[in-house]
């Protein structure tokens, strides 16, 4: 209801409800009657989304009656209590006062008798239209009321979750963030102290363990950019932006060779036919499934990757050889919650199992998702 009443459909449907009825109520195919009814309804409708605009071309509409002797108004008269409603409804109340004063006026004029002889018909024709008015106002009042109070609990509960996005973002400042700063400025003078005398196996996991954590603290730097930002709506949804498919696969699997696995690779399809936020999320996957295949397949085993694009969307399969306590993982530890999450939000599905004494972990995602990167992780 409130999307059509922000879109002015409202008085658009009311107003072409009130004119049916009113050419059923008199259905004489004159052209003056109908044209001034066309004009007030056009005023009405129009005051959905132009409310002065439109409030003025039915005002004029209705006056013009004054000046057509003879006749009375139809029912599509009673069409600009619409605009009176939209004017309420919307907070505008001078706007609706005016306009309430302007149409009032012109139809105590055009549709009462103002003969001493007709009192009665006078005192019931001035109480029934102020019922009318009443009646508009009333709605337009319990109406603007309800949107008030829903712009107030919404802005209660944006304030809300603005104070908890920055305490997030000073608790992952605090722990998350100042613990890898320790790490890598550690690594470093270990770096320093083995110096020259250091075997080459030990300088590339120390420049592999340093690198990884410089990229980390990179990372959290930008989510925290993203916990902090005053509007969330208009910044990315996470601050996690991740390389490239294929550079993503080349460097996930060099880091399971380098751990000892072998790998087997098959690719199919080009990943620059899927929508940007779609290899996004294809990538996410990866680091995930590849790093959990690194946690539970059994040292030394053979690790293998298949993923399949095209215009339809993805198919892919993680299968690594499983140790024993790797079952307990099928239930799915925090990462692979949240990357459950991250591909459901694109309408695809991720599922883990052991098969015999394989690990398996199966992605599909549709090409039909949206092209804006949900806010899941």
């Amino acid at each position: 209801m409130s999307v059509a009443f922000d879109a002015g459909l409202i008085e658009v449907m009311l107003t072409a409800a009130v004119l049916v009825l009113s050419r059923i109520e008199q259905p004489s195919a004159a052209p003056i009657p109908l044209v001034l009814d066309l004009v007030v309804a056009a005023g009405v409708a129009a005051s959905g989304r132009w409310l002065i605009t439109g409030g003025v071309i039915a005002g004029v509409g209705l006056s013009a009656w004054l000046f057509v002797p003879g006749e009375r108004p139809t029912l599509g008269a009673v069409v600009v209590l619409v605009a009176v409603f939209a004017a309420v409804a919307r907070g505008r109340f001078k706007v609706g006062f005016r306009l309430t004063c302007w149409y009032l006026a012109v139809m105590l004029v055009v549709i009462t008798p103002w003969m001493p002889a007709e009192l009665s018909a006078l005192l019931f024709n001035v109480s029934f239209l102020v019922v009318l008015f009443g009646l508009a106002w009333t709605a337009g009042w319990l109406l603007h009321q309800r949107d008030a109070q829903v712009e107030r609990v919404t802005g209660e509960f944006q304030a809300r979750l603005a104070e908890q996005r920055l305490e997030l973002a000073r608790d992952l400042h605090d722990t998350l963030a100042q613990t890898i700063t320790g790490m890598v400025v550690t690594t470093e003078g270990m770096r320093v102290r083995l110096g020259q005398d250091c075997p080459v196996e030990i300088a590339n996991d120390i420049e592999r363990v340093l690198s990884l954590g410089r990229q980390s603290i990179t990372n959290v730097r930008a989510m925290l950019s993203v916990l902090r930002a005053p509007d969330a709506d208009d910044q990315a949804a996470s601050g996690w932006t991740p390389q490239s498919v294929p550079e993503v696969l080349t460097q996930q699997v060099a880091d399971l060779k380098d751990r000892g696995f072998t790998v087997s690779t098959v690719i199919e399809g080009d990943p620059d036919i899927l929508p940007p936020s779609l290899r996004s999320c294809l990538a996410k996957v990866i680091v995930e499934a590849t790093t959990n295949m690194a946690k539970h397949a059994t040292p030394g085993g053979r690790c293998s990757i298949m993923i399949d694009m095209d215009a339809a969307g993805i198919e892919a399969m993680f299968a690594t050889p499983a140790r024993p306590a790797t079952r307990q993982a099928e239930a799915g530890g925090l990462g692979l919650i949240g990357a459950a999450e991250r591909v459901q939000a694109f309408g695809g599905q991720l599922q883990t199992r052991a098969s015999g004494t394989q690990w398996v972990l199966t992605v599909t995602l549709p090409a039909t998702a949206t092209q804006l990167e949900p806010g899941h992780g």
